[in-house]
């Protein structure tokens, strides 16, 4: 798979989020208290984090499992939940997150890595959001693919 200039700034974009969130989560180690819990969440947003770096990898060097993975990436960084005993935000490199509870207003254009995986926060509203950033790539990533395969069938056919 042959990547245009948009799904290339997409996944650069993508691999530069994730790689920051892993270092960050990575330097974080001694901070933590690896009670039972928080080293699940921890482990989780690892795992993730890991996952955004080598599929984005692995989809620039035009691998079809990396086009997977960075699928999956973007669609868990597309919702936003904070309630009174749960809080769940994944962006990696851009979020623009809307609100969809309550007035309809932008919440925050944010460029770097931003995970927060929580139980029981300090929050007391409930907020919901979308990540317009990650909609729109998610919706361009596969858009692109399906033309370039279309492309493919028809100079092999």
């Amino acid at each position: 798979m042959i990547l245009n200039k948009r799904m290339r700034v997409i996944v650069a974009i993508q691999i530069a989020g994730a790689a920051y969130a892993v270092f960050t989560l990575l330097s974080a180690i001694p901070e933590f208290d690896i009670s039972g819990i928080t080293l699940l969440l921890y482990s989780i947003l690892l795992a993730v984090s890991v996952l955004g770096v080598a599929s984005g990898l692995f989809f620039w060097m035009g691998k079809t499992a990396g086009y997977y993975g960075s699928v999956v990436t973007h669609a868990l960084q597309i919702p936003m939940m904070v309630t009174t005993a749960m809080a769940y935000k994944l962006a990696f490199g851009i979020g623009a997150f809307l609100k969809i509870i309550g007035p309809i207003k932008l919440v925050g254009l944010k460029l770097g890595a931003s995970t927060i995986l929580i139980v029981l926060p300090a929050q007391q509203g409930t907020i919901i959001a979308v990540n317009l950033y990650a909609l729109f790539a998610l919706v361009y990533l596969i858009r692109d693919s399906r033309k370039m395969n279309e492309q493919n069938n028809k100079t092999t056919a």
